[in-house]
């Protein structure tokens, strides 16, 4: 089993290499739109993927502000129906 060290260092690393992701993702998004030209009626890649890049980027802000010390996440419970007795999940 893993120590508590290497627990936070592989979640770190996991942070950094989703952060560079969705770098690129959002790079090569935008070189994509600027390669475009009038007669392509395909556009929506370059979109798909500076949206994907943008998530990925969110994802890794809120998980980076909700952490504690220890690089745990403790997010909000909440029903995935929005009704009582239903099945519960974290975010």
């Amino acid at each position: 089993m893993l120590n508590r060290e290497a627990i936070i260092q592989n979640k770190k690393f996991a942070i950094d290499r989703e952060m560079l992701i969705a770098r690129s993702l959002i790079e090569i998004g935008l070189r994509e739109i600027q390669l475009l030209d009038g007669t392509n009626d395909i556009n929506f890649i370059p979109l798909l993927l500076i949206s994907n890049g943008y998530e990925r980027l969110l994802k890794c802000i809120l998980f980076i502000s909700q952490k504690d010390d220890d690089w745990v996440y403790y997010g909000k419970r909440y029903d995935k129906m929005g009704k009582k007795g239903t099945i519960s999940a974290y975010c």
